[in-house]
């Protein structure tokens, strides 16, 4: 793979996947607290910010908003390369897709929360700890292991004949 093939695959991926999984976690805290969508933006935010950026309004939003495309696509980037190291990982996208979900997210909760300005978070209910996992596994990780099994079929991606 090029580097102008991964820098698209991680723009294009780190942009579905960052959508899906803000969407899916302001509708979820929606429901679930009535949390709005600015403040889900904002706590992405605070990894930079601290506490701070839930007073910082519409600016900290945006800020959440950049930091989490960004990271999207470092995420994409990252499991494109493993994926064309270990292609054999496509062969089951899905159980691959579950997986990377779900180390994405302790990767996330357990190395990079921690090293951030965030704050923890506190789930009261085992549900939703368990509801937040299963929606990176779906959103985050079967997506981008979707996508990856789709970029390697593709025409461009066999080697050239001559």
């Amino acid at each position: 793979m090029t580097a102008v093939t991964l820098c698209r695959r991680a723009l294009a991926w780190g942009a579905i996947i960052a959508v899906l999984d803000i969407v899916s976690a302001m509708v979820f805290w929606y429901l679930y607290r009535e949390v709005p969508p600015t403040r889900i933006l904002q706590s992405v935010a605070a990894g930079l910010e601290g506490p701070a950026a839930f007073q910082g309004g519409s600016a900290s939003a945006w800020l959440g908003a950049a930091l989490h495309f960004a990271m999207a696509c470092v995420i994409a980037a990252i499991f494109a390369l493993v994926v064309q190291a270990f292609p054999r990982l496509l062969g089951a996208p899905l159980r691959t897709g579950a997986l990377a979900g779900l180390v994405i997210y302790a990767v996330m909760n357990f190395v990079v929360m921690p090293l951030s300005q965030a704050p923890a978070p506190r789930f009261n209910a085992l549900w939703v700890a368990y509801a937040v996992v299963v929606s990176h596994m779906l959103c985050v990780g079967m997506v981008l292991a979707l996508l990856a099994r789709r970029a390697a079929q593709a025409p461009e991606a066999a080697p050239a004949r001559h």
